[in-house]
């Protein structure tokens, strides 16, 4: 291939870096959806991102110079299709990483995947565990601004209620969830009123969102 290609196809490999960030911003919205924000521009979040972004720039430049026929303008030297590439690279260097080439059954039964995925799995649960740290702070700094105004034995239960009754897209699973750690809650005599509010406040934060959090407990006190 010639030198210039590098600049003739940089749409294309801007595109295959930024689907590759995208895919994985995605990844972790779906796990903290109280602050989508804090949680994605999280030292950890940003280094997983941009660690996804260079395999599938990788990925473009494979293709450019390894498969150069596969995407290339006809009669147009080094010149490639540029949002064919930058999909091409994006979205496939995310299915070659999250791939298992095999199973094999570890422990009491338990199948895992051996290939790419497993690193990506294993790495993914690193990036959750600091991004989780890091929110943890969030959570308790937005629990204590809101323990005050509430009592548990009072309202709990219509905390939980209000909050699920605000919100629409809560699934059953979720919603159940969150009654079952309110009930646990209830029967413990072994923490205060005070902690049982604390954590039931981050429980829901965990799930709502802060400010329908705050507004949820205006409406109930």
């Amino acid at each position: 291939m010639a030198d210039s290609s590098a600049f003739i196809n940089l749409p294309g490999y801007a595109g295959a870096f930024v689907i590759g960030a995208i895919v994985a911003a995605i990844e972790l919205i779906t796990r903290y959806k109280d602050d989508i924000r804090r949680a994605v521009g999280s030292a950890p979040a940003l280094f997983y991102a941009l660690l996804n972004g260079a395999a599938a720039l990788g990925a473009a430049w494979a293709i450019v110079h390894w498969f150069p026929t596969t995407l290339s303008i006809a009669g147009r030297e080094s010149s490639f299709n540029q949002p064919a590439l930058a999909m091409a690279a994006g979205f496939g260097a995310m299915a070659v990483l999250r791939a298992g080439i095999m199973k094999i059954r570890v422990g009491q039964g338990q199948d895992v995947s051996v290939g790419p995925g497993l690193i990506i799995e294993r790495l993914l649960a690193v990036i959750d565990r600091l991004v989780d740290r890091r929110m943890a702070s969030y959570r308790g700094g937005v629990a204590d601004s809101l323990v005050q105004q509430i009592n548990f034995s009072t309202h709990a239960t219509a905390l939980v209620t209000e909050c699920l009754t605000r919100l629409s897209n809560i699934s059953a699973e979720e919603g159940q969830q969150l009654t079952t750690f309110a009930n646990a809650l209830t029967g413990r005599t072994d923490i205060s009123d005070r902690q049982k509010s604390r954590a039931l406040l981050m429980q829901l934060l965990a799930v709502v969102g802060e400010k329908v959090l705050k507004e949820s407990v205006q409406s109930v006190i």
